[in-house]
């Protein structure tokens, strides 16, 4: 069990599984939590961080169509609102936020999870890497 009690062992436990409907992992991820030790002080205040750089050969207007893509793709499976500034892409929801920006040759995503999201960090970085690799090819 979690040893933060039983209430809010379960609610995590529920948190995670509400965002692993299609995914095969959370499983493992859901049995991997509850061996955490959230009860230190520094481990329910730090926040899981992204940190994705793929280089690409694409003009820097299909690069950013393609982030658009990978971003559609991930809001519909992770609830995430994003918008433009320029050539950067923010995002956020509860619990997460971040950008992804797109030069003539590189795209670089950075997020910060929070608490329940941070340990969905794996798949979320899968499905980030999964879209990105796929539009950018």
């Amino acid at each position: 069990m979690f040893p933060i009690g039983k209430g809010k062992a379960h609610a995590v436990e529920s948190y995670i599984s509400s965002y692993c409907n299609n995914v095969s992992h959370c499983p493992s991820v859901i049995e991997n939590a509850k061996t955490w030790n959230f009860a230190s002080s520094d481990r329910e205040d730090s926040m899981a961080s992204i940190d994705i750089r793929r280089k690409h050969k694409h003009t820097l207007k299909d690069a950013k169509e393609a982030v658009k893509k990978t971003a559609q793709a991930i809001a519909k499976k992770f609830d995430i609102e994003s918008r433009w500034n320029g050539n950067t892409l923010s995002f956020d929801r509860p619990g997460a936020s971040g950008q992804i920006h797109v030069t003539g040759s590189e795209v670089h995503v950075t997020a910060q999870l929070g608490f329940l999201l941070g340990a969905l960090k794996p798949l979320i970085e899968k499905e980030i890497e999964k879209h990105l690799d796929k539009e950018l090819a």
